[in-house]
């Protein structure tokens, strides 16, 4: 799992949800360094919080080209307010 790296509530490499479970994962400024650092696209496409990564279309798209799989991502598209979100 990817999350953002400027999502610090809980830890800076895991995922954790209201119960206090964390799950690992690798905490990214940008979702398409991640070729860059690992030399290959995600074989598990999960990015948690997508709203956070500007990159995110661009990124899915690419991982959906080179491995033609169905990409799953999780975010918000609004906030409490219901206004658009843009980080």
């Amino acid at each position: 799992m990817v999350k953002s790296s400027m999502d610090t509530r809980y830890a800076k490499d895991s995922v954790v949800n209201h119960d206090g479970i964390g799950f690992p994962c690798l905490a990214l400024t940008d979702l398409m360094s991640f070729p860059e650092r690992f030399g290959h696209i995600l074989t598990t496409r999960c990015p948690y919080e997508v709203q956070f990564f500007r990159d995110h279309y661009e990124f899915c798209c690419k991982v959906a080209d080179v491995n033609g799989k169905t990409v799953t991502v999780a975010g918000l598209d609004g906030d409490y307010l219901r206004c658009y979100c843009e980080v």
